[in-house]
């Protein structure tokens, strides 16, 4: 029935789009008219399939579905795959995107299996909208999707429009493909904030699901109790030698006496760094973190 309802519609298509040259030649008001009279029998044609679930209707016919409001709406309203979404965004040119269609959009879809990467244009469009309560649309948008944003330009305008929500922004970088952008962010923003049990817990559970990767803490300025403590919770090689970088940088030699004696150094890079301080009380702060480690396992 589909593949028979597909094949009757291109036909009747096709007289219909010889009759409109016919009567543009004759006349441009009549032609208009009929134009109109097409768009309304394309568009109870693409709602049919909508609502019968006709894929291969869609599929086949979407470049000229996708130009009708009609058709977008019961589309974006409907339960079908959000496949079918991307493609109709794919032939619709950003400004003939209505505010509305957009809000509607970022609420009623989620994108968890087809993934937002190809949204880029859409996204941009969400950011610079002026929509009631953008910033609570753009939250429900992206955690319905179940992903971070991955693009840097992307990012950075939404870092712009999130300000000193704290909370989105954590989820944002601990949720699937955070960018680099989104992490450095975070980092600095809690780094930067009081010490407390809550951010405490966020930063935990940020190394533990993220690590220290791409978050720059290398060229934090000055030493952040709560990275310094941070620590404790590294298990990843490549996080403790970042960390044990961000400590011997800073140079201050009480507070990496303190942190050598309490972690040791487990990196090559780490080692070098500490010899390179020439220390000795940081050398002897190395050797009894060590020492005691050894002690504890002689005893057990």
């Amino acid at each position: 029935m589909e593949r028979i309802s597909l094949f009757l519609f291109n036909v009747r298509a096709f007289f219909q789009s010889l009759w409109y040259i016919l009567l543009r030649l004759c006349s441009k008001k009549v032609s208009e008219r009929y134009l109109k009279h097409v768009d309304k029998t394309e568009a109870k044609f693409g709602i049919r399939a909508i609502r019968k679930e006709w894929h291969l209707v869609l599929c086949v016919r979407m470049r000229y579905f996708a130009l009708l409001p009609e058709f977008r709406r019961e589309l974006i309203l409907s339960k079908l795959n959000d496949v079918l979404i991307l493609e109709m965004l794919r032939f619709i040119d950003r400004d003939d995107l209505s505010l509305e269609e957009v809000r509607m959009i970022a609420l009623n879809r989620r994108f968890n299996k087809s993934g937002t990467d190809r949204l880029s244009w859409f996204k941009s469009k969400l950011f610079c909208s002026e929509l009631e309560n953008k910033l609570e649309i753009i939250k429900i948008f992206y955690k319905s999707s179940e992903a971070s944003e991955s693009s840097a330009v992307l990012s950075d305008n939404l870092l712009k429009l999130i300000g000193n929500d704290l909370e989105f922004l954590y989820w944002l970088a601990i949720s699937k493909g955070a960018s680099a952008t989104i992490k450095r962010a975070f980092i600095r923003k809690i780094a930067a904030g009081d010490v407390s049990n809550d951010s405490k817990s966020k930063l935990r559970s940020f190394v533990e699901k993220v690590g220290l990767k791409d978050c720059d803490i290398e060229n934090l300025n000055g030493y952040s109790e709560l990275l310094l403590d941070i620590r404790q919770y590294l298990t990843r090689p490549e996080d403790v030698e970042i960390w044990e970088y961000y400590l011997l940088k800073g140079k201050n030699p009480e507070i990496i006496n303190l942190n050598v004696r309490r972690y040791g150094i487990e990196s090559k890079n780490g080692l070098k760094m500490l010899l390179e301080l020439n220390n000795t009380k940081i050398i002897d702060a190395y050797n009894f973190h060590y020492s005691v480690g050894n002690n504890a396992r002689l005893t057990q």
